[in-house]
């Protein structure tokens, strides 16, 4: 499982740091509020799974019940941080529903293929 969470970590770091740089990049050529929602919850969604990811490795043998575990508790701390970056940030109710969809998108992607991954070593 270790060579897993690296590559996703890997994957997950990319797409980091592309979102970074794409939002960084809509704030500076001035784009719209519902642009930078998207990606700014695309940004608190990878740095939600990078920081969940750690958690699962640290656990080591029992990485169904980490997921689990910090799925609860990380998600749940992310969105409660994003919903309050996001109020100072923009402001909208149109905004937030960008920012919720790019919140979840990542997160969707990577726990759908995490329980593919998982269903595969049990076999």
């Amino acid at each position: 499982m270790d060579e897993y969470y690296s590559f996703r970590n890997k994957i997950v770091l990319t797409v980091l740091i592309v979102a970074a740089c794409v939002f960084v990049a809509l704030i500076i050529i001035g784009y719209n509020n519902e642009a930078k929602s998207f990606f700014s919850g695309v940004l608190i969604g990878a740095l939600n799974f990078l920081l969940m990811s750690q958690g699962i490795a640290s656990f080591g043998k029992n990485p169904e019940k980490a997921s689990s575990v910090f799925f609860r508790k990380s998600v749940l701390r992310f969105i409660i941080l994003g919903l309050l970056i996001f109020y100072f940030i923009h402001k909208t109710l149109f905004s937030l529903i960008y920012f919720i969809f790019g919140l979840l998108l990542l997160q969707i992607v990577v726990i759908v293929r995490f329980g593919f991954l998982t269903q595969e070593k049990r076999k």
